[in-house]
């Protein structure tokens, strides 16, 4: 209910705080993405905003060591650089999966050729899913799901 430059100073600001550099990774992600990572090339298409990029980077590398292919930022809500949408990216490369938190980024990048996997977040329990998404409550789930269907 914030005007968006409001919500864009807040955001920015908590950008800099030590909670944003401590955030630690979903329960399960780090070890999903490993094992995915064998079998399927992984990238990143983020709406975080290209001017912290650097901290994303390094979060990154921390958590999730040479697991992704490149990692793609939106610009989405804020950013200096050309906004691109997720759809955009995943078209580029040709994705047949993706694995999403928001509703929005799951309906704009579903399609009879890609498949989305909702993980199941407070902030989506509410929306009614469109076609070619499924919800999913874990990453043990979505490996399950990806090493049956995409191999």
């Amino acid at each position: 209910g914030l005007p968006i430059d409001e919500t864009v100073r807040r955001v920015r600001e908590f950008h800099e705080t030590t909670y944003f550099d401590r955030i630690q990774p979903v329960p399960g992600a780090t070890e999903g993405a490993r094992q995915l990572s064998k079998d399927h090339r992984l990238f990143i298409a983020t709406a975080r905003p290209d001017d912290i990029q650097g901290k994303t980077l390094d979060w990154l590398q921390r958590h999730f060591p040479n697991i992704f292919q490149e990692v793609y930022f939106t610009n989405y809500y804020m950013g200096n650089s050309q906004k691109k949408t997720k759809r955009q990216i995943c078209d580029q490369l040709g994705a047949e999966l993706v694995i999403e938190d928001r509703v929005d980024f799951a309906r704009e990048c579903a399609s009879s050729s890609r498949k989305v996997l909702l993980i199941d977040t407070p902030w989506n329990r509410n929306d009614v899913l469109p076609e070619y998404v499924k919800r999913v409550y874990s990453w043990p789930q979505i490996t399950e799901i990806v090493g049956a269907e995409y191999r």
